[in-house]
């Protein structure tokens, strides 16, 4: 992929995106992108994996990109050198997602690792304040 790509995506997600920890089994990454031109979400897919779908807009019909875990973690690092905006959020959401041992949900993971994992939630949380 070329640098004016990934700066390119840099910045739709720095506007359009979104970085959550959602708390599910174990608590895992998540990162989207919502946008009126469903082109560019399917460009976005192509390019990134991921999953895409239609969600319901206030004026107009709206596309979501969503991808998560380790592909979310791939997709941060690439793009976090570009971004302005959300990069202390990046920053925390690749941290988090470097510190998980056991990928497998919360029946695998220890207490210790759950409360690791839940301090980065509320840490991004803030952050996104």
């Amino acid at each position: 992929m070329h640098k004016t790509d990934i700066s390119y995506v840099a910045g739709l997600f720095d506007g359009e995106g979104t970085i959550v920890i959602q708390r599910d089994n174990g608590y895992s990454l998540r990162c989207s992108i919502e946008n009126t031109d469903r082109a560019v979400i399917k460009w976005l897919e192509d390019n990134f994996g991921g999953s895409t779908r239609e969600v319901k807009g206030v004026r107009k019909r709206k596309w979501q990109w969503v991808i998560r875990c380790r592909d979310a973690w791939r997709f941060l690092l690439l793009v976090r050198p570009y971004l302005k905006i959300k990069d202390a959020q990046a920053r925390i959401a690749i941290a988090f997602q470097e510190t998980k041992v056991n990928l497998r949900g919360k029946a695998d993971v220890a207490d210790l690792e759950m409360k690791c994992r839940e301090a980065f939630a509320c840490r991004l949380s803030e952050a996104n304040r």
